[in-house]
């Protein structure tokens, strides 16, 4: 196998490049060699391979080398790697190798999103929230948090009960806002659990008629 895959790599298949630096990256079949995977990466990479661009991306993220990085990124985030579009555009937020663009961040967080990727349903409804690079709208946030909820995102299913447990782009519903906080606090989220006691000590409040103050910035209370 590493004989014909490394014949198809020196006559320029990418496909091949790849999977012959995942050969010397790993040492299957022939001693690891982090300079010759390297080598073949960026010949795949240069060739348009996707996978190859995300990965070689993000090894200069991790070397400190910001620009390329995120030249290798955007390559691969415009041929749909959504995990290269959820790094573009962290690079974007924190103008980290580009020119800060809240805009751009919320662009290429949606591309991800909309591919199914639970980190980048969480961030961008996050965004919507926030009026972050999009237009704020807590009913479109809270349809970003129902998909990351169903991903298994801790912190989505406490976006949710809390905004169920103030109204916050939809009605008030402490039943809907316990059970999403009980499904937050299960999963280890370290701020639910507080939150479970206030909401029944609000219902508790409530059905002895006291006033019940609420948070003064709803946004930062979402998340604790």
């Amino acid at each position: 196998a590493l004989r014909w895959c490394e014949a198809a790599a020196r006559a320029g298949h990418p496909g091949a490049q790849y999977l012959l630096a995942f050969f010397y990256e790993t040492g299957l079949g022939v001693p690891r060699d982090e300079r010759q995977a390297r080598h073949w990466y960026r010949a795949a990479a240069e060739q348009g391979d996707a996978a190859a661009q995300y990965l070689l991306g993000s090894r200069l993220a991790a070397a400190g080398k910001a620009a390329a990085a995120a030249y290798w990124l955007g390559q691969a985030a415009a041929r749909g790697v959504a995990e290269a579009q959820y790094q573009l555009a962290r690079f974007y937020h924190r103008g980290w190798g580009v020119a800060r663009d809240e805009a751009l961040a919320a662009a290429w967080l949606l591309r991800a999103a909309e591919q199914g990727m639970t980190a980048a349903q969480l961030a961008f409804g996050e965004r919507c929230l926030d009026g972050r690079g999009v237009a704020q709208d807590a009913y479109r946030a809270m349809e970003w948090f129902f998909k990351a909820a169903a991903g298994g995102s801790r912190d989505a299913q406490y976006d949710l009960g809390m905004m169920y447990a103030y109204g916050v782009g939809v009605l008030r519903n402490e039943r809907r806002a316990s059970r999403w906080l009980r499904k937050a606090a299960r999963a280890g989220h370290p701020q639910a659990r507080r939150q479970l006691q206030v909401l029944w000590q609000r219902t508790a409040s409530q059905r002895q008629r006291k006033p019940w103050p609420l948070p003064g910035r709803m946004v930062r209370d979402l998340h604790g």
